[in-house]
């Protein structure tokens, strides 16, 4: 089984800064979106936040920054976008392969995700275990 990284979408929300999100799609990447934005505009329904003109473009370009620096300062993990890992130590994830997945600008936790996952999963950095 080979598993492979989800896409990185920008996602501008009018008149806000744009943002990056990891999804399997692109409306996933705006519901995320919407759910970050939920943190400044509690009450805003998902159709109001549509109207403020949301935009979803995937990257293809490479990013300069891949987000893992604090896991690599603190822990001395040094996670890799699109390598499969195998996680421990993660209760009932225990054993199960995962794709490291772009976390945002900052981190201090790996992002990854696995076969017919539809939203990122979060774990600690210590544990995963890279696979040839």
């Amino acid at each position: 089984m080979t598993l492979k990284p989800w896409p990185i979408f920008r996602v501008e929300v009018y008149p806000f800064d744009l943002h990056l999100y990891t999804a399997p799609s692109r409306s996933k990447a705006r519901w995320l979106a919407f759910e970050a934005f939920r943190n400044y505009r509690s009450s805003e329904t998902f159709g109001e936040f549509l109207e403020r003109g949301v935009k979803v473009s995937r990257v293809t370009t490479p990013l300069a920054d891949d987000g893992y620096d604090n896991v690599r300062a603190q822990y001395g993990v040094h996670p890799t976008i699109g390598a499969t890992y195998r996680l421990y130590h993660e209760g009932p994830n225990s054993g199960r392969e995962v794709v490291c997945l772009y976390p945002g600008q900052h981190t201090c936790m790996i992002h990854c995700a696995y076969e017919g996952a539809d939203w990122p999963m979060i774990v600690h950095p210590m544990n995963i275990q890279a696979l040839p």
